[in-house]
C-alpha cells in the first residue's frame, strides 16, 4: 500500500496539489489533524489583520487624543505617588499538594471543567471515591453527572476487547421494565434471560434489598445503576460477566505503581531513533515507531518529554499524545486475581488443557448445587479433569447461572468468591487454597 507523503497531504489540504485518491485510516487522520491545524492559521491570519476604519477627519479626532493624553499623565502620578502594598497571600503550610478524589469530585459537581480532565486523568484511581460519592449524593442532577462520570471511567478499564466493547453498546439499549416487590437476584434474572447478558452477585454481597420500580425507556446501564444503588452496591466488568458486588470489593484504595527500571544506553539510543522516526512521511514508519516506545514504557518518558519540543512540529505532535500513555497512574487493587495457570507459560498436556478452556462456551444453570457436582458437569461437556484438593473445604452450595460463556471464566466464577484458586497441573484443572 503506497501511502501519500506528509508534505503531499499538506498541499493538497492547503488547495495547492489535487486530494490523493488513496484512503486509509492511517492517512485520513493525518489529513484531518493537518485541517485542523489549517483552520487555526486561518483564524489566527484573521486576528492578526488590522481592522479597517473609516479615517476620521483631524479635528474630529484631536481633541480625544489631548484628553487621553492627560488622563495618562495623572494616573502616572498617583501610581508613583503610592506606597507599595504587598498583596495578601494564602497561608501554605508546606509544599503544594494535589488535590484528593473527593476534593476533585467536589470541584467538578462545582463545574469545574479542569476537575473532571484531572478525575479522568486519574482513572481507575479515582473509581473508590466516584463509587462512594454515587451511594451518598441524592441530588437529581448531581447524581447524573456522577453516573455519567464513573460509567466512563469503569468502560476505559474494560481495554478494546471485542467482548469489552459488545458489551458497553448492548448496556446502552433502552428497555421498559416495571418490577413490584421482586428481589435484587429475581430482577437480574429476568434482565438476564432479557438481554442474554451474564449478570453474577458476589456470594459477598447482600442482595436481599428489593421493592417496586418502573422505567421507561431507560438504558440498561442506568436501570443497573437504579437497582443496584438501593443495595449500596455496584457493578463493573470482570471475569466475563457483570460483577455486581459492593464497591469496596470492587475497587480497593489504590497503590501506587513501582518505579520502571532505568532504560540501558543501547534502549536510551533507540528511543531517540524511534522519536526521531515519528516524523517520517510514512505513516507505517510513525506507527511502528510510536509502537517500540510504548513497549519501552514509562522508562521512555524523558526522551518522549524532549521530543515533545522538538522543533519538528510532526514529532512534537506525537511526542504529546505518547506523553499522556506513557505517564504512570495509580492502579485501584481489583477483586483477588485467579487462575494462576493464566499468567506462566505452559507446554505440553498443560497447555493443551489451557486452550480448551479459553476456547470451549457453555451455558450453566446451577441452583444450590455442591462445587464437587458442577465441577461433574464441567467435566462432561469438556473431557477435561477437574480436581479439588483434599484440604479444600468448599461451600456447601453454590449457585451460578451463565449464557454463552467462555470455561476460563466460568471456573473463575466458581473459584474467587470463596477463597480457591486453579492450576493446571499434569493436564488436570486443580482447585486449591489461594495460600498454596
Amino acid at each position: 500500500m503506497n501511502h501519500p507523503t506528509l508534505r503531499e497531504l499538506t498541499e493538497a489540504v492547503h488547495g495547492l496539489a489535487p486530494r490523493p485518491s488513496h484512503r486509509c485510516d492511517a492517512c485520513d487522520s493525518t489529513v484531518a489533524r493537518l485541517e485542523d491545524e489549517f483552520d487555526l492559521l486561518r483564524r489566527a491570519d484573521a486576528r492578526l489583520a488590522p481592522p479597517r476604519r473609516a479615517a476620521r477627519p483631524r479635528a474630529a479626532w484631536l481633541p480625544f487624543a489631548a484628553a487621553a493624553a492627560v488622563l495618562a499623565t495623572i494616573i502616572a502620578v498617583i501610581v508613583v505617588a503610592r506606597p507599595h502594598v504587598e498583596p495578601p497571600r494564602l497561608a501554605q503550610d508546606g509544599p503544594k499538594k494535589d488535590p484528593t478524589n473527593a476534593e476533585l469530585i467536589q470541584a467538578f459537581l462545582d463545574g469545574k471543567p479542569d476537575a473532571e480532565k484531572m478525575l479522568r486523568a486519574r482513572g481507575a484511581a479515582a473509581l473508590p471515591a466516584l463509587a462512594d460519592a454515587r451511594l451518598r449524593k441524592r441530588d437529581a442532577k448531581d447524581y447524573e453527572k456522577l453516573l455519567a462520570l464513573h460509567f466512563d471511567l469503569k468502560r476505559a478499564t474494560w481495554g478494546d476487547r471485542p467482548d469489552a466493547q459488545e458489551l458497553g453498546s448492548k448496556l446502552e439499549k433502552k428497555m421498559d421494565m416495571g418490577v413490584a416487590g421482586a428481589g435484587l437476584e429475581d430482577t437480574l434474572a429476568f434482565i438476564r434471560d432479557f438481554t442474554q447478558i451474564n449478570l453474577v452477585v458476589d456470594p459477598g454481597s447482600d442482595s436481599s434489598g428489593g421493592g417496586s420500580l418502573t422505567l421507561r425507556d431507560s438504558s440498561l446501564r442506568a436501570t443497573l445503576d437504579s437497582l443496584t444503588a438501593p443495595c449500596e452496591l455496584d457493578y463493573d466488568f470482570r471475569y466475563g460477566v457483570i460483577w455486581i458486588a459492593r464497591p469496596d470489593r470492587l475497587w480497593a484504595d489504590p497503590k501506587p505503581v513501582a518505579p520502571p527500571a532505568p532504560l540501558t544506553d543501547a534502549q536510551k539510543k533507540a528511543a531517540r531513533a524511534w522519536v526521531a522516526k515519528l516524523g517520517s512521511e510514512s505513516p507505517d514508519e510513525r506507527d511502528e515507531a510510536a509502537r517500540e516506545l510504548r513497549k519501552l514504557g514509562s522508562a521512555a518518558l524523558p526522551i518522549v518529554e524532549e521530543g515533545a519540543k522538538s522543533k519538528d512540529a510532526e514529532v512534537a505532535a506525537q511526542c504529546k499524545g505518547l506523553v499522556a500513555a506513557l505517564t504512570p497512574r495509580a492502579v485501584a487493587t481489583p477483586l483477588p486475581a485467579a487462575n494462576a495457570w493464566a499468567a506462566g507459560e505452559l507446554k505440553g498436556a498443560d497447555k493443551e488443557t489451557a486452550d480448551k478452556l479459553r476456547s470451549i462456551r457453555l451455558t450453566i444453570d446451577q441452583q444450590n448445587s455442591g462445587l464437587a457436582g458442577i465441577l461433574d458437569y464441567l467435566r462432561e461437556i469438556s473431557g477435561l479433569n477437574f480436581i479439588v484438593d483434599a484440604a479444600v473445604e468448599a461451600p456447601a452450595k453454590i449457585s451460578l447461572k451463565t449464557n454463552d460463556l467462555l470455561m476460563s471464566h466460568a471456573i473463575e466464577l466458581l473459584s474467587l468468591p470463596y477463597g480457591l484458586d486453579v492450576k493446571i497441573v499434569d493436564g488436570a484443572v486443580t482447585f486449591v487454597r489461594r495460600e498454596k
